[in-house]
């Protein structure tokens, strides 16, 4: 069953719950629809997000589906940190299908922003923006949590607002509560979990390999979304579905200098987050910060060294 064809692709109109009134489309993913709708008791914007639950999922199935939702909604609500979007309310719809009631935030998102955007930023400019997403996915990080599907669709660029962070994180639909102490390994521990979910474009070659994820599979999309920041295009490029296996498993890691930027030490240390191997990365988002943060004066020298390189003249054509 398609977003387009499921029950939950045609809510406008409709009440849920006798609180919230649900008043156009604004997206779909993975498993998942939103809508922007209005809390009709405090009259403010909501964000509700409805579960699509796929047909083949039937009975005990379809029971741990759900539960692994409604866990979802208790994980991020548990998750304190100005910049992972607030979870308010949680329910079911007349269909049967759970939803979540979540902050609605102006903005757009930062793959919006990419897309507007002629050039990138620089190493200051691409880690001021990105800090808070670092520091939140760090916040998650240490409460045993794991995203596992950050892209720049899932991170909201916002007004600045005095106390409001500028860059916000979105969608834990297919977060992991990982166990104490558990590290990551070779990528060759097969994942046990009955479903996955993940953007071919931002994946991380474990779970392209099906293998385990956590920390380290975050830590990657981190880098990945640095880089595209820095550089102002995707890291991973292809046409096809094998294009893109073929990048996110290849032994030459889609780091700055791999695209001709310098951006002296920041080069090792993303060369690091982007490991083939998850045991080889940073252990979770907060140590990856640490080095950036670390090298970071290093970096920007390295990119003003580029930037405000002279630029060859051009050489007027001979005459003959």
């Amino acid at each position: 069953m398609s977003l387009e064809t499921a029950p939950t692709a045609n809510l406008c109109g409709r009440t849920l719950d006798g609180k919230y009134a649900l008043e156009r489309f604004v997206a779909k993913g993975g498993y998942g629809a939103v809508y922007k709708g209005t809390h009709l008791a405090l009259d403010c914007p909501v964000a509700v997000k409805v579960l699509v639950t796929p047909e083949r999922y039937q009975g005990p199935m379809r029971a741990r589906f759900l539960a692994t939702f409604k866990q979802e909604a208790r994980t991020v609500a548990a998750l304190r940190h100005p910049a992972i979007v607030r979870v308010y309310d949680s329910g079911a719809t007349d269909d049967g299908e759970a939803y979540m009631v979540m902050e609605w935030l102006d903005g757009v998102t930062l793959e919006e922003d990419l897309r507007h955007r002629a050039r990138g930023r620089s190493p200051r400019e691409a880690l001021g923006l990105l800090r808070p997403v670092f520091d939140a996915i760090a916040c998650a990080h240490e409460a045993g949590v794991a995203h596992r599907d950050l892209k720049p669709a899932n991170v909201m660029v916002t007004p600045a607002r005095r106390g409001e962070a500028p860059a916000r994180v979105l969608d834990f639909g297919v977060a992991r509560v990982m166990d104490p102490d558990e590290e990551a390994g070779t990528g060759f521990t097969r994942t046990s979990s009955e479903w996955s979910s993940f953007s071919l474009s931002h994946a991380a070659p474990e779970q392209v390999g099906r293998t385990r994820t956590g920390a380290w599979t975050d830590v990657h999309a981190l880098a990945l979304l640095l880089i595209e920041v820095l550089t102002g295009s995707r890291a991973y490029k292809g046409e096809t579905s094998v294009d893109l296996y073929a990048a996110i498993t290849a032994r030459i890691r889609p780091t700055p200098g791999s695209t001709g930027l310098d951006t002296g030490q920041w080069e090792r240390v993303l060369a690091r987050a982007l490991a083939l191997t998850p045991s080889e990365r940073h252990r979770d988002a907060g140590a990856l910060l640490a080095e950036l943060d670390a090298t970071l004066d290093d970096a920007q020298r390295a990119w003003e060294r580029i930037e405000n390189a002279p630029r060859p003249s051009r050489s007027p054509a001979s005459v003959t």
